[in-house]
Formats: C-alpha cells, sequence, structure tokens
C-alpha cells in the first residue's frame, strides 16, 4: 500500500512537471520526489532513500470506514 502511495506522488510531480526540465533517469525522479519531501536531494544508495521517502509517507487507512 505504501508503495503504491509513493508511486502515485511521483507519477504526480511527472504529470505537472515544475519549471525546471523533466528528469529521464530513476535517481533524477528520486532527486525531484527529495527535493518536495526533504527540501534537499538525499545521498546514499537510492534503495535507502526510496525506503526512507516511503517510511515518510507511511498513512495508515484502518480508521476509514466503506459505506454500506
Amino acid at each position: 500500500m505504501k508503495k503504491s502511495i509513493l508511486a502515485a506522488g511521483i507519477s504526480l510531480l511527472l504529470v505537472f512537471p515544475g519549471a525546471a526540465a523533466e528528469p529521464t533517469t530513476l535517481n533524477g525522479r528520486m532527486e525531484r520526489v527529495e527535493d518536495v519531501l526533504y527540501g534537499e536531494t538525499r545521498s546514499g544508495s537510492l534503495t535507502e532513500r526510496i525506503t526512507s521517502a516511503d517510511n515518510l509517507i507511511s498513512v495508515s487507512y484502518t480508521h476509514l470506514t466503506l459505506p454500506t
């Protein structure tokens, strides 16, 4: 579930590009996500950076109920 939220956030960033050119690599896209989340680009492996962003965005939907 968390990965799908992160993927949706990345997709939104790519659908609505800012003034800068759209990144073409996964690393470039992750840098854009980090700029939005942290205000700066982080260092480290791509896997660690994705996990860190995923942990920050973690959302629980258990409190929601479906209409009957």
